[in-house]
């Protein structure tokens, strides 16, 4: 089995890359991956993969020794967004030669900021990045494609979302939104010429820390509801004048949240397990939500948040006050609340998972809840690496 994968280094693509060797664990030589990504920091990308594998790579497969998988990686200089996708002729001419079976692409910009600058990095990453990486895949006859989007595609709506479900004129929260829904149509549109055999959407909710391999709680990254939390943790250490977990401090913002709704949170590792089941597969072409069966509800949930770093803020309202103060100007119109309140204050729609559990065996894993205990250790971790701070 050969496969190509893109977003090696990031949450969900990295936990796909551990899924994928944990799959052929015993049989390591059977499977090879060609990893297109690009250098960071200086740092060569076959050295950032060799790095991953021998930290978080080793953890996820509870192995001493990565080395037969690290054999087992191609990696390839790759930018979404150039010319070519910057992809070298000796590096294209060695795909040609050991083409992919499934070529699965998760790499993207994710940023909910709608600054001009940020809004064409989203066009020419996502949108035209993905068609680039579509016209790769045809060049190199791939049969069976894979993209993951987002399950927030659907807009700004309430109500039942099937998961290739497309509004004719969706409200979106934010550009990103945008522009996965129409990195989502090019690669429909590519499976409706018949230019794949099989073409297959995942629409993933709010990706958190895994909760079922080791460790657990791991994140390389601390956005999306982490984020959010660590907003008010800075607030307390300009307050307090140092990082303390301990000592209360009251924070006079007024947060807006939706009541009987809430986050749709799904661990990484769980929702990398359920779209390399489905990938190696191959069924007919399909669209799938990885998401949660249930929320981590706003009024239940999130206050367990606040209580874990010792922060109490006024009660919640409904919407945001009109009246807002220096602070809550800070909070809602030049931080996470501007982020993150069209998710805590807006209807959550229930995303369908009958296509996701249809392919799915009686005794896959269930998706584990982010509430109570689960969410505690996503907390214990993230307090470990002081919340990306």
């Amino acid at each position: 089995m050969v496969v190509a994968l893109t977003g090696a280094t990031g949450l969900l693509g990295s936990n796909i890359l551990f899924e994928l060797f944990s799959q052929y664990r015993h049989s390591p030589g059977q499977l090879t991956v060609w990893v297109l990504g690009r250098p960071a920091d200086r740092q060569p990308l076959a050295e950032r993969l060799s790095e991953l594998m021998q930290t978080d790579g080793r953890h996820y497969l509870q192995i001493a020794d990565p080395a037969p998988f690290l054999d087992r990686i191609r990696a390839v200089d790759c930018f979404l967004g150039h010319p070519n996708l910057g992809i070298a002729d000796d590096s294209f001419r060695e795909m040609k030669q050991h083409p992919p079976d499934l070529f699965i692409h998760c790499a993207a910009a994710v940023d909910f900021r709608d600054q001009p600058g940020v809004v064409e990095q989203l066009r020419q990453i996502n949108v035209e990045g993905t068609q680039q990486v579509l016209a790769l895949s045809e060049a190199l006859g791939v049969p069976d494609f894979a993209i993951v989007s987002t399950a927030y595609v659907c807009g700004i709506r309430s109500g039942e979302v099937a998961p290739d479900f497309s509004a004719p004129n969706p409200t979106f929260r934010n550009p990103y939104e945008r522009s996965k829904l129409e990195a989502e149509q090019l690669v429909k549109q590519a499976g409706a010429e018949g230019r794949f055999k099989r073409v297959h959407c995942f629409r993933p909710t709010t990706i958190c820390g895994r909760l079922i391999e080791p460790p657990i709680g791991y994140t390389p990254k601390f956005d999306v509801f982490y984020a959010w939390l660590a907003f008010f943790l800075r607030l307390k250490i300009k307050q307090l004048g140092r990082l303390d977990y301990e000592t209360p401090a009251f924070i006079d913002i007024r947060v807006a949240l939706r009541r009987g709704s809430g986050l749709n949170i799904i661990p990484a590792d769980y929702a990398a397990k359920a779209l390399v089941h489905i990938c190696l597969q191959r069924p007919p072409s399909q669209a799938y939500h990885l998401a949660s069966p249930g929320l981590t509800d706003n009024y239940d949930d999130l206050p367990g948040l606040l209580a874990f770093i010792k922060v109490s803020l006024p009660d919640f309202v409904e919407k945001m006050p009109a009246d807002l103060t220096p602070l809550e100007r800070v909070y809602y119109h030049r931080s996470v609340g501007k982020i993150y309140d069209p998710y805590i204050s807006k209807p959550v729609p229930l995303f369908s998972l009958d296509s996701l559990h249809e392919q799915l065996p009686v005794d896959f894993p269930e998706c584990p809840l982010v509430k109570g205990p689960a969410l505690h250790a996503l907390l214990e971790f993230a307090k470990q690496h002081d919340f990306g701070l």
